[in-house]
């Protein structure tokens, strides 16, 4: 697939969202696992999530990752669910158009972007899942944004 990159200029954005480690095995699974776990607890607090939902991660076991909605405004957490913000500032986004296992060439292109261009990273990319999977269940029409924060 052909990606392109466009550049951006991202407005702090409230999110609430359960952090945790990369495990070795099912990604996928526990990316599902915490959707679910967050979109329960925003129901409980009577909140409509502001847009689709994100994970924050490079995706290597044993390393944070962080998986959660965009609200309008900070709300308290449950201990397990809390309230932070994903940055604004300059930041580079592609988006990938298929399966969620294929999203790595969105990562490359990204990547391949910021070198041609002389751009650093400033911060872990985090991807948001634009395609309801349980509305749409053809995996090849999956949109989602890849966004990598750059200097």
């Amino acid at each position: 697939m052909a990606y392109e990159v466009r550049l951006e200029e991202l407005q702090p954005q409230p999110v609430v969202a359960i952090r945790t480690k990369v495990p070795d095995g099912d990604i996928g699974g526990l990316v599902g696992q915490l959707i679910g776990e967050v979109w329960g607890y925003l129901e409980a607090k009577g909140v409509h999530p502001s847009g689709g939902p994100y994970a924050r991660s490079i995706y290597v076991p044993g390393t944070p990752i962080e998986v959660g909605f965009f609200v309008d405004e900070p709300l308290d957490g449950n201990g397990r669910a809390v309230s932070d913000e994903l940055p604004g500032g300059r930041a580079i986004v592609t988006t990938h158009i298929g399966p969620y296992d294929q999203v790595k060439g969105a990562y490359d292109a990204l990547n391949a972007y910021a070198a041609e261009q002389g751009l650093q990273p400033a911060g872990l990319p985090w991807e948001v899942y634009l395609t309801d999977p349980g509305r749409e269940p053809d995996q090849s029409k999956w949109r989602t944004d890849v966004v990598l924060p750059i200097r």
